[in-house]
């Protein structure tokens, strides 16, 4: 007998494989092939930087609207690069590569401010709660994809 959790982990691979499949060809037709990699740098970085806020500051409209400000920035930034007359791969390649580096500078600033705060619950590794267990997949999650 295989397991229930094991079952929904293979669902959601198999249906996250089909729909990525089918936006595979949209993403290199329009030249945005970096794109992925660089909205994972961005994302783990928005992730980072809402838990360094949330712990040092528990007003979490302070938080939003700083996530908002760091958005607008890095979408100007690739607007502009694009009018300088990159191509859209290299643009979005530019501003991934400084996302990754803050994403890293960010990781050690909140292992420092976890640290300050023994109480803090994700001590163990924080990695895993930024970027999920297929194996917590839930039916509702299912029902989603």
């Amino acid at each position: 007998m295989i397991p229930e959790y094991l079952i929904r982990a293979i669902l959601a691979s198999v249906m996250v494989s089909v729909l990525l499949g089918m936006l595979s060809p949209v993403i290199n037709m329009k030249g945005l092939a970096f794109l992925t990699h660089a909205l994972f740098h961005s994302l783990l970085f928005g992730a980072v930087l809402g838990m360094i806020l949330g712990l040092l500051f528990e007003n979490l409209s302070l938080v939003m609207l700083v996530a908002l400000i760091v958005t607008v920035i890095v979408v100007l930034t690739i607007a502009g690069l694009e009018k300088l007359g990159f191509s859209p791969d290299s643009a979005v390649g530019i501003v991934a590569s400084f996302v990754a580096g803050l994403t890293v500078l960010s990781f050690g600033v909140l292992y420092k401010v976890m640290a300050t705060r023994p109480y803090f619950p994700l001590s163990e590794s924080i990695v895993s709660y930024l970027t999920g267990d297929i194996f917590l997949i839930t039916l509702d999650d299912l029902n989603v994809l």
